[in-house]
């Protein structure tokens, strides 16, 4: 008799246990391997993708590039419940979700949230940089050098606001030392 869903007889010794079940659809479905190290739970949940893998590929109803789509979502799901990247690999093998608009449009999604942190970043690190620059003028201009040790502990400062605070205590600091007093 065969399993609901399944395309395939299981072996009569292999009982409830998901994780017969799962090596029964690894043969079945003649993929390149295993992962060895799934608890039941995660075995059970497995399966079930796999299921609905096979469901999606045997519908007649969704077009190929819908069946893709169907399948990128399903990738999605099984990775949160099974949290294994593996066996979502495993699943997935013989799929190239790459061709699927939605994974087509998460990686974009993923490019632009990259790219907007990288604008982040940068202005934040030129941001910095002005006034480490405005600082080193300042003491340049009132003290005719900036002295190795102040240049090495202002370009040690990440924080705009401090560096800001320092280019009006080298405004206002009558001596070098006093200066150093501030940073």
């Amino acid at each position: 008799m065969r399993e609901k869903g399944l395309p395939w007889k299981p072996r009569k010794d292999a009982g409830e246990s998901a994780r017969a079940r799962f090596e029964l659809a690894r043969v079945a479905t003649a993929t390149p391997r295993s992962p060895h190290d799934l608890t039941e739970e995660e075995a059970a949940r497995a399966i079930r993708a796999i299921e609905c893998k096979i469901r999606i590929l045997q519908s007649k109803k969704a077009t190929p590039e819908e069946k893709l789509d169907i399948l990128a979502w399903l990738g999605a799901m099984t990775g949160i419940a099974v949290r294994n990247v593996n066996t979502l690999l495993w699943i997935l093998w013989d799929i190239d979700l790459e061709k699927s608009k939605c994974v087509q449009d998460w990686i974009e999604d993923g490019r632009e949230e990259g790219r907007s942190k990288g604008r982040r970043a940068g202005r934040k690190e030129g941001r910095i940089e002005v006034w480490r620059l405005a600082a080193r003028e300042t003491i340049r201009g009132r003290f005719d050098s900036v002295p190795a040790d102040v240049a090495e502990r202002i370009e040690a400062l990440r924080d705009p606001a401090r560096l800001k605070r320092l280019v009006r205590a080298a405004a206002e600091a009558a001596t070098i030392d006093a200066f150093r007093a501030a940073l």
